[in-house]
């Protein structure tokens, strides 16, 4: 393994640098493939379910998430159209990464492959469809970057990271160490290495906890509590005997073990070739191990950060979680051939071959959400005779069964409320669920539009005062 260092590659007097040109040729393939698959994100009829544009009020997600960071933007965050959040974050997030690539001791073009590849991997396709709510997140990245190029002391910058990052994305400060990666080698000897590596991982530790304290109190300020309430839809397992540790401990495990199995299966290195190419390079790499070995340990406890962080609570732990994982793993593969000039031209080589598995995977991801999310956005659209933003609200009855088309869909509030003011509804009633005093009393009408749907049909009618009410109601008949 190699540190992966910014070293200019020296081309025989005479000759053009033919192997940095293929490298730099290479960065800007994969960066315009990733360039154009972002593109799609902005044609996304519906995003997230719970971005943050589909709700005034972020109080309950401050309350399960602790994002007071997020919480303090809100209005801010919604005051810039969502498809403008859906172009800038792409951009944003790619320069975040380069200069994380940077950081880890990648010459430019493997930094700005780092950046590519990252961006497309599975993670960060899944976190795309929250731009909005991923941006403050990509804003505290830059601005650690800011602090480490103005030299600011290390600890105060793990510090200050840890205060930010706990208050929205917390998954990505577990990418703070890889600023700091390529200086390990500068440490004067392999015993300095080992003191810096143990200072950074010391200071990231710390950096974590006044990131908890500080969410926690102002959780206790601002919603009564204090720390988090995670959402059922977590399923945490708190610990509370020596039983729940063990229980957690390998829950932990399995779920660390999938993470890698799925990055690899979606970058395609989970094929028996590439896992024997894979593993003869490790071999031919070993006698450089012990001199980069405090950066791989650092590089180490990027990829399981997250998942120690998990332990006390081990709740469900999802793809777009994985972000410190799936740039522990790229970084590794872009050190694994060295640094001379034949192993950074096949570095480049892997990079590149893993950042179109990676865009491949966004594309169907984004897809697939495309096809599900975008479903009853298309049939109410189509169900209504005005654009749904014409109406002063919209109120929905009724249950699909089970065999409707993507009747989960339908029937989740959740993802009802997504679709609904994706439509560019303002006011959104949900009267399937109780409490809301604008459902009660109300009585349906005869329709005045059907839409078939197969074993269900939805009806439309206006109300007196203008409200779309659309409901479940039998098929019309043949």
């Amino acid at each position: 393994m190699s540190d992966g260092g910014d070293a200019p590659v020296r081309a025989t007097a005479g000759k053009p640098e033919l192997a940095l040109r293929i490298r730099w040729l290479l960065a800007a393939l994969v960066l315009a493939l990733c360039a154009w698959t972002w593109a799609a994100l902005p044609t996304l009829p519906v995003f997230g379910n719970d971005e943050v544009h589909y709700y005034a009020d972020f109080g309950f997600k401050l309350s399960e998430d602790g994002r007071w960071l997020n919480y303090a933007l809100h209005d801010l965050l919604r005051a810039v159209p969502l498809l403008a959040w859906a172009v800038l974050f792409p951009c944003l997030g790619w320069v975040a990464f380069l200069r994380l690539g940077r950081g880890s001791g990648l010459a430019w073009p493997e930094a700005a492959l780092f950046a590519s590849v990252l961006l497309v991997s599975p993670p960060m396709a899944e976190q795309g469809l929250w731009p909005a709510t991923t941006l403050p997140a990509i804003g505290v990245l830059l601005f650690v970057d800011l602090l480490v190029r103005r030299r600011v002391p290390m600890p105060l910058v793990y510090l200050a990271g840890g205060a930010l990052m706990f208050g929205t994305l917390q998954g990505f400060y577990f990418l703070l160490p890889l600023f700091y990666l390529g200086s390990l080698r500068e440490a004067g000897g392999e015993r300095a290495a080992w003191r810096a590596a143990l200072a950074h991982l010391g200071w990231w530790i710390a950096g974590a906890v006044v990131g908890v304290l500080l969410m926690s109190l102002l959780l206790w300020w601002l919603a009564g509590h204090f720390g988090p309430q995670p959402a059922a839809w977590r399923q945490v397992q708190p610990i509370h005997a020596p039983e729940d540790l063990v229980r957690n401990l390998d829950y932990i495990r399995m779920a660390c073990w999938r993470g890698v199995v799925e990055l690899s299966r979606a970058a395609g290195l989970a094929a028996p070739a590439w896992l024997v190419g894979l593993g003869l390079l490790a071999t031919a790499r070993l006698a450089r191990l012990p001199k980069v070995l405090p950066a791989v340990a650092l590089l180490l406890a990027v990829a399981l950060g997250f998942f120690a962080m998990s332990l006390p609570m081990a709740p469900v732990i999802q793809t777009r979680t994985l972000i410190a994982l799936v740039a522990a793993m790229v970084l590794a593969l872009a050190w694994l051939p060295g640094r001379t000039d034949r192993g950074r031209l096949a570095g480049s080589a892997l990079l590149a071959v893993v950042g179109c598995a990676f865009a491949a995977e966004a594309g169907a991801l984004w897809a697939r959400h495309r096809d599900v999310q975008g479903y009853y956005h298309a049939q109410i659209q189509a169900l209504l005779p005005q654009p749904p933003a014409a109406y002063p609200a919209l109120a929905l009855f009724g249950l699909l069964p089970e065999s409707g088309p993507k009747a989960w869909i339908f029937n989740s509030p959740p993802y009802m409320h997504a679709i609904v003011h994706a439509l560019g509804v303002s006011d959104y009633r949900d009267c399937r669920q109780p409490g809301d005093p604008r459902c009660e009393g109300v009585t349906l009408p005869a329709p005045q539009a059907r839409l078939d749907l197969g074993g269900a049909s939805l009806c439309h009618a206006e109300a007196e005062d203008g409200v779309a009410l659309v409901w479940v109601c039998e098929p019309a008949s043949r």
